[in-house]
């Protein structure tokens, strides 16, 4: 792997940001926000940093601390946020067309069900 510079700012090609590559415990480069934060380690986070150790930490992100570390650019990065959108309209849609076909399926069998039984429109409320 080539050696990232982690001051050198470049830009995002999808949504312009300014953005460094930082390295990761495992030694792979993630890209993060250009601005370092502030913030304090807590399980109840409401947000993840990269510390300076290259672990993901969640956390409560401050004006000012103790710790600092930096943001990962895919919370904040637009083209991401557009694509698990179209990810989650994509897999509503493949639910509700299941439900729809399984309804199908069920009033198909229980029609089937009634005509083997000999029974017709007027003898039963399900039609």
């Amino acid at each position: 792997m080539a050696y990232r510079d982690p001051n050198q700012v470049s830009e995002c090609k999808y949504c312009g940001r300014k953005i460094r590559f930082e390295e990761t415990i495992k030694g792979q480069s993630m890209p993060v926000e250009a601005k370092p934060v502030y913030y304090d380690p807590t399980p109840q986070g409401d947000a993840w940093v990269l510390s300076a150790r290259g672990r993901m930490v969640r956390c409560v992100i401050h004006d000012a601390g103790d710790c600092v570390g930096s943001v990962p650019h895919w919370a904040k990065c637009t083209r991401k946020q557009q694509e698990a959108e179209e990810q989650r309209r994509q897999k509503k849609e493949q639910q509700d067309e299941f439900r729809r076909q399984r309804e199908e399926r069920r009033a198909k069998l229980e029609e089937k069900k009634l005509k083997k039984a000999g029974v017709t429109e007027g003898q039963c409320s399900f039609f």
